[in-house]
């Protein structure tokens, strides 16, 4: 959203209590503080949880430096008490590449090194992308999806154009990462563990399976979404069309199995609004439950005859209002719907949705796609599209419903990279940079079909300073800080009430939390950034239930903050 403060509002209900002592942190700054972390939950997981996503770096490699005026042969006896084996030293940088204990704490192990005055910098061995040159992904039915990557391949037995595709490769090698945008998708819900979109399902940070409603929204344990046809907390797929529509938009990419999605990585909320067909009572509920929840994206593979305006038009106000891009299917018509009777919502005239045409691997459009050169924005694959099936299965399927995802996931990655877009800036980077393809010509208001990359690579990404917590077991949390400039000074304050949550400013130059840690029990804490722009604590003896809320901020004495990362949620 336009504001991620926004992103938590729905959390002022909740009470939290007070758990002393469970984490104590000093640093040695001039500006040292003592943080006791608070905050009590009950937390419960399903019992096939997603595997851990794979780090960025080399395991058990670090590149290090120490201070120049130490010689050498004492830099080695230093790096030999660390238990760090030289790989290489590089003479002309004074540094050295070298080898960990086996299963050690990368991060924190860095940590450690670069608050060690004898060391310039400790970091893992990152990896990296080779910016400019495409990205594939790994997974073997890749080749089938033309509306990501069109090499001219046979499609049910009809030869496509080459390029006639969102230039997906093109664009991975910018980012394939969507999960600082929230997508809400919906649909008929979605098969929870299909094995190439579990890692992907959004998990609300203040909803545990406790049976309570701790987030005061009156749905209890709408950990995953929430299935307003059944009115409980499990938005599963009997029917088919949300796990299909989903597996365009977010199937994970890079994980070797299956089809890509547009995000491979994302966080998908998943909102069931009927059954084969859905109701237009309950879609209004699943918008507005999008809404609340500061969704960025939400898809709508639906229709509705004009009569059901007055619902869905409230609905969609609300999504206007609380700075969702809405992306809407045309429909399946194969008719211009434009002067004709209302076609819900695909002629609403918000401001903040993105109406999707379908074309085919020709870059033509689909004989069924509805079209309109007022209403009808742009265009997406939609013909015989590759996705993910109930159970573990892929198939093709057909229709605008899966055009929308596809323009969905390309709305959700230009969201992630510049996150000071408006939903109507988001809309305008895709539209403005899309094909002009001949055949859509007076079909739709662009008369073109979607390109991801042209749309990524016009935007200057948003400064992406990102705080993490995990909980990595038998009581132990860690906290890392990643993307603040190298050696800038970090401020991360602990949200000790919902009324004030974390980092609420700013205000003065500081978060609003500073400027009362003198009225509440938890103060921030300060701590300087490495050389790569990280910070990492690790913490242990912390107690079942433990709830922490938590923000950095990047900060200048004399400027005030320079960067303001997402608030983040943890539930041990």
């Amino acid at each position: 959203m336009q504001d991620d403060d926004a992103r938590f509002h729905v959390e002022r209900g909740l009470e939290y209590h007070w758990l002393p002592g469970l984490i104590q942190h000093r640093e040695t700054m001039p500006l040292t503080r003592q943080i006791t972390a608070v905050l009590t939950l009950t937390l419960a997981v399903l019992a096939s949880t997603a595997k851990a996503q794979s780090p960025g770096w080399v395991p058990d490699q670090l590149c290090v430096q120490l201070r120049a005026d130490i010689p050498d042969a004492q830099q080695r006896r230093i790096l030999d008490s660390f238990g760090l084996r030289v790989r290489l030293h590089y003479p002309l940088l004074q540094a050295f590449w070298v080898d960990t204990p086996p299963g050690a704490d990368l991060l924190a192990l860095a940590s450690g090194l670069q608050e060690d005055p004898r060391f310039v910098f400790a970091h893992p061995n990152w990896y990296g992308v080779r910016h400019g040159g495409p990205l594939f992904p790994n997974d073997p039915e890749f080749v089938n999806q033309y509306g990501l990557h069109n090499t001219g391949q046979s499609i049910a037995g009809q030869a496509g154009t080459t390029d006639a595709d969102v230039d997906a490769p093109e664009a991975w090698s910018i980012r394939t990462d969507a999960t600082d945008a929230l997508i809400a998708v919906v649909d008929t819900g979605l098969h929870l563990l299909h094995p190439d979109i579990i890692e992907n399902v959004w998990q609300n940070p203040v909803e545990p399976l406790d049976g309570i409603d701790n987030d005061g929204n009156g749905l209890v344990d709408d950990r995953y979404g929430w299935d307003f046809a059944a009115n409980d907390n499990i938005p599963d797929d009997t029917n088919g069309h949300g796990t299909w529509v989903t597996g365009v938009l977010a199937a994970r990419g890079g994980n070797g199995l299956g089809v890509t999605g547009v995000c491979w990585t994302a966080r998908i909320m998943t909102l069931r609004d009927g059954f084969a067909a859905p109701q237009a009572a309950l879609s209004a509920a699943a918008i507005e439950y999008a809404a609340a929840h500061s969704a960025d994206v939400i898809n709508f593979s639906s229709g509705y005859p004009a009569a059901a305006a007055g619902i869905l038009g409230a609905a969609f106000d609300t999504a206007e209002t609380a700075g969702c891009v809405v992306v809407v299917s045309a429909g399946n018509g194969g008719s211009n719907i434009e002067g004709g009777t209302l076609n819900v919502p695909a002629e609403f005239t918000n401001p903040n949705i993105l109406v999707v045409a379908a074309s085919d691997n020709q870059d033509q459009p689909s004989t069924f796609t509805d079209y309109g050169p007022v209403s009808v924005d742009v265009a997406a694959a939609g013909t015989q599209v590759r996705t993910t099936g109930l159970g573990a299965s892929y198939l093709y399927v057909d229709g605008t419903s899966f055009s929308a995802p596809l323009a969905a996931g390309c709305v959700a990655l230009v969201r992630a990279h510049d996150r000071g877009l408006s939903a109507t800036g988001a809309i305008n980077a895709v539209m403005s940079t899309c094909d002009v393809i001949p055949a859509w010509a007076g079909l739709t208001v662009s008369g073109g079909r979607v390109n991801l990359h042209d749309a990524l690579a016009a935007l200057t990404p948003s400064p992406h300073l990102r705080l993490r917590l995990e909980d990595l077991g038998a009581g132990t949390g860690r906290l890392t800080i990643l993307g603040a400039s190298p050696g800038a000074s970090l401020l991360t304050p602990i949200s000790p009430n919902p009324i004030f949550p974390a980092g609420t400013g700013p205000l003065l130059g500081l978060p609003v939390d500073a400027l009362t840690s003198l009225l509440l029990p938890v103060e921030p804490f300060y701590a300087t950034a490495d050389g790569n722009g990280a910070y990492s604590y690790t913490s242990s003896g912390l107690l079942p239930g433990l709830a922490i809320q938590a923000r950095a901020a990047e900060f200048d004495p004399l400027l005030g903050i320079l960067q303001l990362s997402p608030i983040a949620t943890l539930l041990f």
